[in-house]
C-alpha cells in the first residue's frame, strides 16, 4: 500500500509539473535549402532569451559552455532558450560534459533519438548597418537520418525574428569540424539584437543512435562591403571603362588597414591599394545614423569637384559630432561609431581575363578564429577581346523554362558577347497572350538572326492560363472544354490532371492533343517564321523516352503543322542509352502537302542528355555509333559541379566534350542551364563566373571550323586540329607540361583558355609552344604544312626487336597541297636505328602520293620502347620551304614491353621496380639483366608470361650514390632472338 501511495504522489507531482511548464504549440515553419540541396525546416519565428550586452571586440557573443562550471543534465544552458513544439518535446534533456572538447573546454551534448532539438543564445546587442555570422564546432557520428546545423536570427527589440541564415548540415564530421552560416546585415530599421541556435532535425526518419555534441559558440561583427556594379553581366570590351566602386560600413578598427587588391582567375595579387591613402582620411567619413541617410563617399583631392557638391563638407561637420548609443535592459554600453566610405578605383588592366577585386578589412580579433583574420568582399568581371559575328556556329545555350521576355532582352549584350550561335528559349503562349507580349518575342527573335544567333523554341510548360483551364474549366453550356479539332470534358480529366507535374513533358503530352495542341499551334504559327526549331520538352527532361504513344503524337504534331504549311522542324529531350524514336527512321519530308519525291530525312533533331554526366569518351562512343541515324543531333554538355571539382579540372573536362562532340559531327552543342551557380557558367549573383571565358575562347576557336584531326607533336601532347575558310586552330594540352617546339607558320599565335594572345619564342624559324594540363589554342597555323604532317607516315610503326636482320617498311608522302611539290625529305632517327635509303627525293603533283620502300636496322646501341623519328622536309612550296614531320615508332612492338621506376628506401637502397608487359597471345621467357654503375650485374628471369604483367624488384645498395646516374634494363628472349633494352635515371 505504501508502495502504491508513494507512487501517486510522484505521478501527483510529475503532472502538476507538465501543468506548469510552457505548452507545446504547433508552429509555421520557415524552410530553407542548404548547401547540399537539402530543405531544412526552421521552427522558430520569435526569440526571446535573455537579452545581455554584447562582449567586446569583433567577437560580440562567445561561449565554451564552461570550462569548470555546472555539468549534469538540464533542459538548457543558463540564459539560452530551448524551443517546444510538434516534433520538439519538452522532455528532451541537455548535458553539458567538461572537459570535453579538444580545445580543453566544455560541450553542449543533444539526445539523438528523443525528438528534435532546437536551442537559442542570449540575445546580444548589435550595430545597425554591421555584418554578422554564426560559429560552433560540432561533432557528429553515428547518424544516418538526424541532421545538424546552426543558426544566426536577427531580432527586433520584442524578439520577432526579421532574418535567418544557416549553416551548412552536418551528418557524420569526422572529428570537430567548424560550422559557419551565412551572413546577414542589419540593414532593417527594426534591426536590434541578434542570437544563435543549435538544431538537431531528423529527416524522413529518426535516428536511434548517435552522438551530437557542440563546443564554442560565437557571433561574429564585420564591416559590411558592397560592390556596385557599373553595368550589367560585368563585362568589358575597353580596359580604361573598368571602375571599381563600391561601399563600407565599419567601425574606426578597420578603416585604416582596409585594402582593395586586383586577382586574376587563380588568386594571385596583380594590383593594391588602401582604402584610405596615404595613412590620412582624404575625406573625414560621417557617423552613421540610417543607412538611407549615409551618403559621404571617400575620393581623393582631385575628385572631389567631381564627386562632392560643397553642402556635404558642411553636413559631414554637423554629423560627426554624432555618437550611436544602445541601451538593453541590463547594462549601457558606448559602442564604437559605424562609419560609411564609398570607394572608386580604376586599376591598370591590359590582358583579357577573368579578374576578382577584394576589399579586406584585417581583424584586429586574436584569440579566437573560426576562419581567416580578415573579412573579404569581392566583386568579378572579365575583360574580352572583342569578335565581329560568327558567319556559322555550333555551340549554344539553353535558357532557364521561368525565363520571361524581359528578362531575354536584358541578355541581350551578354548574348552578343559569348561566343555563342544558337538559343534554346522557353515559349508557350495562349490564344490569350496580349498582342504586345507576342510583338516582344517577335522582335527578340529578330534581333538573334541579325546577330547570326538561331533561336529554337522550347515547348516546355503550358501556358498558365492553359494549365488553370484545365484544372478549372470556364466552360461552356455542355461543361466542357471546346476546340476546334475535338471536344474533351474537363470534368473527367480533373482527377488525373491533379496528379500531374506539368513541367514534364511526358505528363503534359499524354494528355488528349485537344487540350495542349491549339496552344501550341498559336505558339508556332505566330512565331514559326522567326523559329525555324522547337523543342517538346525543357532540358535534361527525359520523360518522354519512356511515352508509349509518342510515334502517333510526332504523327499529329507533323500533320497540323503541314496543314499549317510551316516550314519548322521539330525535336526531343533523348536519352542516349535508349533506343532513338522509330518515327524519325521512317519519315520522309513532304512539301507542300504532297507525297514525298525521295527518301530524305527532314530537319528534325533529338537534344541528347544522360542522367549522368558523359564524358568525353562516352561522347565519342554514342556519336560514332548514331552517326548514321537520319535525325540531327544536339548534344547537352552540362558543367562539372564546382562543389565537387577544382577550377583546372572543371574547365579541362568541358572543353575536351567540346572538342569532342564537335570532332564526332554534333550538329549543335549547348549549356543546358548556364545560369545555375553549380553547374553553370555564371554565379549565384547571375556574373560571369571562371568557367565563362573558357567556354567563350573554346567556342570562338572551333565553330563553325571542320575537324582536322591531329598531328604528331615532338613530346606526344594531345591536339586537335580545325580548319576554317581563314584560319586553321589547334588545340594542344599534356597531363605534363613540356614545350612543344616545331615549325607551325610564321604568323601563328598562342590563346589561352581565357582569350590572352601571345607569340611563341621562335629560334631558327622555330616555334616553341609552352603546353600545360589547360588546354591552349595556337592559331594561325600554315594549313599546307599540317595537311602534309597527317599525310607523310611510316607504313609500321611497331619495329620488332631484332639486332640481327633487316626489317622491311615503307614510307607514305601524300602531296596535300594544289601545285606540284618538289624537295626531299631526310631521316633523322634515334640513336641505334639506322634507315636506308637516309633520304627520299620528292617531285609530286597535287594529290599524287610517294610509295617508298625502306630498310631498317637495329645497332647494338638502339633501346626499346616508344621513341620519336623525325623527317625533314625541304620543299619548294612559298610558305613552307622548311619543317619536320615526327612519327612516333615503338622498338619491341606493342605485344612486349618493361615498365621501370626507381625508390629511395628508409635504409639507403635503391629500389629498381620492373613491371614486364606481355599484351600478345602467345607465353614468353625473358632473361632480364640490370647495369648500374661500378656494380656488379643483377639478373632476373621471366617464365612463361602469359597475357598480363609481372611485377618484380633489383635492390642496389648505398642507393643514394646512383642518384642522378644511368641505369640499363636488357631483356633477352630465351630461346627466341628478340632483345628489348630499356635505360633510365636513377631518381630517389
Amino acid at each position: 500500500m505504501l508502495f502504491f501511495q508513494k507512487n501517486a504522489i510522484k505521478f501527483l507531482l510529475i503532472f502538476v509539473l507538465f501543468l506548469s511548464q510552457k505548452p507545446i504549440e504547433s508552429f509555421s515553419q520557415q524552410k530553407f535549402t542548404s548547401s547540399q540541396g537539402e530543405i531544412i525546416n526552421f521552427p522558430a519565428t520569435t526569440i526571446t532569451s535573455l537579452l545581455q550586452p554584447r562582449q567586446d571586440g569583433e567577437v560580440i557573443f562567445n561561449t565554451n559552455f564552461g570550462v569548470t562550471g555546472e555539468s549534469g543534465k538540464l533542459r538548457c544552458p543558463s540564459g539560452w532558450e530551448q524551443f517546444f513544439a510538434v516534433g520538439y518535446p519538452q522532455y528532451i534533456e541537455i548535458e553539458i560534459i567538461p572537459h570535453r572538447s579538444p580545445f580543453g573546454t566544455s560541450c553542449l551534448q543533444l539526445p539523438v533519438q528523443r525528438g528534435n532539438v532546437a536551442i537559442f543564445s542570449p540575445r546580444t546587442e548589435i550595430q545597425s548597418g554591421l555584418t554578422y555570422t554564426g560559429f560552433a564546432y560540432v561533432l557528429a557520428s553515428g547518424l544516418k537520418n538526424n541532421r545538424m546545423f546552426i543558426s544566426i536570427s536577427l531580432l527586433d527589440a520584442d524578439g520577432k525574428i526579421l532574418k535567418t541564415g544557416i549553416s551548412e548540415t552536418v551528418v557524420h564530421s569526422e572529428g570537430w569540424f567548424p560550422l559557419a552560416t551565412e551572413s546577414l546585415t542589419a540593414d532593417v530599421p527594426e534591426a536590434h539584437s541578434i542570437a544563435i541556435g543549435l538544431h538537431l532535425v531528423s529527416t524522413s526518419r529518426q535516428d536511434l543512435s548517435g552522438q551530437v555534441e557542440f563546443s564554442i559558440a560565437a557571433i561574429r561583427e564585420e564591416p559590411t562591403i558592397r560592390f556596385q556594379n557599373d553595368r550589367d553581366w560585368q563585362i568589358y570590351t575597353n580596359p580604361l571603362e573598368i571602375t571599381i566602386r563600391g561601399e563600407i560600413y565599419g567601425t574606426a578598427s578597420n578603416e585604416n588597414r582596409a585594402r582593395l587588391e586586383l586577382q586574376n582567375v587563380y588568386g594571385v595579387p596583380l594590383a593594391s591599394r588602401p582604402l584610405i591613402e596615404n595613412s590620412r582620411k582624404l575625406n573625414q567619413p560621417e557617423l552613421f545614423d540610417e543607412i538611407s541617410n549615409a551618403t559621404l563617399p571617400l575620393a581623393s583631392e582631385s575628385q572631389k569637384s567631381t564627386f562632392f557638391p560643397p553642402e556635404w563638407e558642411k553636413e559631414q561637420e554637423n554629423e560627426s559630432q554624432k555618437k550611436t548609443q544602445i541601451v538593453s535592459t541590463e547594462k549601457s554600453l558606448e559602442k564604437q561609431d559605424v562609419r560609411r566610405y564609398e570607394f572608386y578605383w580604376k586599376p591598370l588592366i591590359t590582358e583579357p581575363g577573368f579578374y576578382t577585386v577584394t576589399l579586406s578589412a584585417p581583424s584586429s580579433e586574436t584569440t579566437f578564429s573560426f576562419r581567416s583574420d580578415k573579412k573579404t568582399q569581392s566583386m568579378s568581371f572579365v575583360l574580352l577581346k572583342p569578335y565581329g559575328t560568327l558567319s556559322s556556329g555550333d555551340f549554344g545555350w539553353s535558357l532557364p523554362e521561368e525565363t520571361t521576355i524581359d528578362e531575354c532582352s536584358r541578355l541581350k549584350p551578354l548574348l552578343a558577347a559569348s561566343g555563342i550561335s544558337r538559343l534554346k528559349i522557353p515559349i508557350w503562349l495562349s490564344e490569350q497572350t496580349p498582342e504586345s507580349v507576342w510583338q516582344k518575342y517577335m522582335k527578340f527573335c529578330e534581333w538573334l538572326n541579325d546577330h547570326r544567333i538561331e533561336p529554337i523554341g522550347v515547348l516546355s510548360v503550358p501556358p498558365a492560363e492553359v494549365i488553370n483551364l484545365w484544372k478549372h474549366p470556364q466552360t461552356s453550356k455542355t461543361g466542357t472544354i471546346q476546340t476546334s479539332a475535338q471536344t474533351t470534358t474537363a470534368e473527367t480529366l480533373f482527377p488525373v490532371l491533379a496528379s500531374r507535374d506539368f513541367s514534364k513533358a511526358g505528363d503534359v503530352f499524354s494528355l488528349p492533343s485537344a487540350m495542349w495542341l491549339p496552344s501550341m499551334e498559336t505558339t508556332v504559327f505566330r512565331l514559326g517564321m522567326v523559329i525555324p526549331e522547337w523543342q517538346l520538352g525543357r532540358e535534361q527532361d527525359l520523360s518522354l523516352t519512356d511515352f508509349s504513344e509518342l510515334n502517333a503524337m510526332l504523327e499529329q504534331i507533323h500533320s497540323r503543322w503541314n496543314q499549317q504549311s510551316l516550314d519548322t522542324s521539330l525535336g526531343l529531350v533523348w536519352d542516349w542509352v535508349a533506343p532513338f524514336p522509330q518515327f524519325f527512321q521512317t519519315k520522309e519530308v513532304s512539301k507542300n502537302n504532297q507525297p514525298p519525291e525521295t527518301t530524305e530525312t527532314s530537319g528534325d533533331f533529338l537534344a541528347l542528355d544522360n542522367e549522368q554526366t558523359l564524358t568525353a569518351d562516352d561522347l565519342t562512343y554514342y556519336l560514332d555509333a548514331t552517326r548514321d541515324f537520319p535525325v540531327k543531333r544536339y548534344v547537352s554538355l552540362p558543367p562539372l559541379d564546382r562543389q565537387r571539382y577544382s577550377l583546372e579540372t572543371r574547365i579541362t573536362d568541358l572543353v575536351g566534350r567540346m572538342i569532342a562532340a564537335k570532332e564526332y559531327e554534333a550538329d549543335a552543342i549547348f549549356i543546358p542551364h548556364p545560369f545555375d551557380p553549380n553547374f553553370g557558367l555564371f554565379d549565384h549573383r547571375g556574373m560571369p563566373d571562371s568557367l565563362f571565358l573558357p567556354w567563350r575562347t573554346t567556342s570562338l576557336m572551333i565553330s563553325g571550323k571542320t575537324p582536322m584531326g591531329s598531328i604528331h607533336l615532338p613530346n606526344q601532347s594531345e591536339n586537335h586540329l580545325f580548319n576554317g575558310l581563314s584560319d586553321m586552330v589547334m588545340m594542344v594540352r599534356n597531363n605534363t607540361p613540356t614545350e612543344e617546339s616545331l615549325i607551325l607558320g610564321k604568323d601563328c599565335k598562342i590563346c589561352d583558355v581565357w582569350g590572352k594572345e601571345i607569340s611563341p619564342m621562335v629560334r631558327n624559324a622555330v616555334q616553341t609552344v609552352p603546353v600545360s594540363t589547360l588546354p591552349i589554342f595556337v592559331t594561325r597555323l600554315q594549313p599546307d604544312i599540317a595537311r602534309i604532317r597527317q599525310n607523310c607516315f611510316l607504313e609500321e610503326s611497331n619495329i620488332p626487336s631484332r639486332y640481327d636482320r633487316t626489317i622491311s617498311n615503307k614510307l607514305y608522302f601524300t602531296n596535300t597541297t594544289e601545285q606540284t611539290l618538289i624537295g626531299r625529305l631526310a631521316f633523322r632517327p634515334p640513336p641505334g636505328i639506322v634507315f636506308k635509303p637516309n633520304e627520299v627525293f620528292l617531285n609530286l603533283a597535287s594529290g599524287e602520293t610517294l610509295e617508298e620502300g625502306l630498310n631498317i636496322r637495329l645497332t647494338p646501341s638502339a633501346v626499346s620502347g616508344k621513341q620519336m623519328v623525325q623527317m625533314d622536309v625541304t620543299t619548294n612550296l612559298n610558305d613552307a620551304r622548311f619543317f619536320t614531320v615526327y612519327q612516333p615508332v615503338n622498338v619491341g612492338g606493342d605485344d612486349i614491353s618493361l615498365d621501370l621506376s626507381t625508390r629511395l628506401n628508409r635504409n639507403n637502397e635503391l629500389e629498381v621496380y620492373q613491371s614486364f608487359r606481355n599484351e600478345g597471345n602467345e607465353p614468353v621467357s625473358f632473361h632480364c639483366t640490370l647495369y648500374a654503375p661500378e656494380r656488379p650485374l643483377q639478373n632476373m628471369t621471366v617464365k612463361n608470361q602469359g597475357f598480363g604483367r609481372n611485377d618484380s624488384m633489383y635492390t642496389l645498395s648505398n642507393g643514394s650514390a646512383l642518384i642522378g646516374k644511368p641505369l640499363r634494363v636488357i631483356a633477352r628472349e630465351i630461346r627466341g632472338k628478340r632483345t628489348l633494352k630499356y635505360e633510365l635515371t636513377a631518381k630517389p
